[in-house]
């Protein structure tokens, strides 16, 4: 059900945006606070991009600490350099935590701002920012030593690289 409803926004914002050339896939990997590392593949045309992001702590215990997000990134922001540009987007999805004492079930949102370096025509860096608006959909206690609660919003920093495909 997750995979269906994933594929299908990426589907819906391609295909509602206006295409002006092929659209170009890429693949990126980068470490963020919130996602840690992660993996994602990224469709864009001229004025949107949208991608998908698995995170993970290194990919080890998956089930217990991992993220899934749907990326939009609109490409109609302005350029700062020649091959420097900031965007602007939005970050949704959800995500697994859990450590000695509880383990959450979260769904979040953010507004990104995004700063891309384009290095070659192939390769680009890329750094964003955003305040993470999480909502808890599931606590489960699994130790009682410590007594604590999911923080509601926190800073999503992250730096990526890019490659297009």
């Amino acid at each position: 059900m997750r995979k269906h409803f994933i594929i299908g926004c990426i589907l819906f914002c391609v295909l509602t945006s206006h295409v002006y050339s092929q659209a170009i896939v890429d693949f990126q990997a980068g470490y963020s606070y919130i996602e840690h590392v992660s993996l994602g593949v990224g469709i864009r045309n001229q004025k949107n991009k949208v991608s998908v992001l698995v995170g993970s702590n290194f990919f080890v215990n998956i089930k217990s600490f991992s993220s899934y997000y749907v990326q939009y990134e609109s490409l109609r922001g302005f350029q700062l350099y020649d091959s420097v540009h900031v965007n602007f987007g939005i970050k949704a999805g959800y995500s697994i935590y859990s450590n000695t004492y509880y383990t959450w079930n979260l769904l979040s949102a953010a507004p990104m701002a995004f700063v891309n370096y384009t290095y070659s025509p192939k390769i680009h860096f890329v750094a964003s920012a955003g305040v993470m608006c999480t909502r808890i959909l599931r606590v489960k206690r699994l130790a009682y030593g410590e007594f604590g609660w999911y923080k509601p919003y926190l800073p999503e920093l992250k730096c990526a690289i890019l490659y297009d495909l």
